[in-house]
Protein backbone atom coordinates (compact mmCIF):
# COMPACT_ATOMS: atom_id res chain seq x y z
CA UNK A 1 0.00 0.00 0.00
CA UNK A 2 1.32 3.41 -0.94
CA UNK A 3 0.96 5.95 1.83
CA UNK A 4 0.30 9.61 1.24
CA UNK A 5 1.54 12.13 3.80
CA UNK A 6 -1.81 13.86 4.43
CA UNK A 7 -4.09 10.86 3.98
CA UNK A 8 -6.04 9.41 6.89
CA UNK A 9 -8.22 6.32 6.64
CA UNK A 10 -10.27 7.54 9.60
CA UNK A 11 -10.96 10.88 7.90
CA UNK A 12 -11.78 9.14 4.60
CA UNK A 13 -14.29 6.83 6.28
CA UNK A 14 -15.83 9.73 8.19
CA UNK A 15 -16.28 11.60 4.90
CA UNK A 16 -17.83 8.49 3.29
CA UNK A 17 -20.34 8.18 6.12
CA UNK A 18 -21.20 11.88 5.86
CA UNK A 19 -21.69 11.61 2.08
CA UNK A 20 -23.81 8.47 2.45
CA UNK A 21 -26.12 10.26 4.85
CA UNK A 22 -26.24 13.43 2.74
CA UNK A 23 -27.09 11.47 -0.43
CA UNK A 24 -29.33 8.85 1.17
CA UNK A 25 -31.90 7.59 -1.31
CA UNK A 26 -30.32 9.30 -4.33
CA UNK A 27 -29.74 7.17 -7.41
CA UNK A 28 -27.92 7.65 -10.69
CA UNK A 29 -30.52 8.85 -13.21
CA UNK A 30 -32.20 5.96 -14.98
CA UNK A 31 -30.73 3.31 -12.67
CA UNK A 32 -31.22 1.80 -9.25
CA UNK A 33 -27.52 2.27 -8.42
CA UNK A 34 -26.80 4.37 -5.35
CA UNK A 35 -25.29 7.79 -6.00
CA UNK A 36 -22.22 6.89 -3.95
CA UNK A 37 -21.35 4.16 -6.46
CA UNK A 38 -18.94 6.64 -8.04
CA UNK A 39 -16.55 6.62 -5.06
CA UNK A 40 -13.02 5.54 -5.95
CA UNK A 41 -12.29 1.84 -5.84
CA UNK A 42 -9.75 0.54 -3.35
CA UNK A 43 -7.45 -0.51 -6.18
CA UNK A 44 -7.28 3.08 -7.46
CA UNK A 45 -9.19 2.30 -10.67
CA UNK A 46 -11.75 4.67 -12.07
CA UNK A 47 -15.39 3.79 -12.40
CA UNK A 48 -17.39 5.09 -15.27
CA UNK A 49 -20.80 6.55 -14.74
CA UNK A 50 -23.29 3.69 -15.06
CA UNK A 51 -25.38 5.60 -17.60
Amino acid sequence: MITQPNWSQETYLKACRFAAEAHQGQRFPGTELPYLYHLPRRDGGNRRSPR
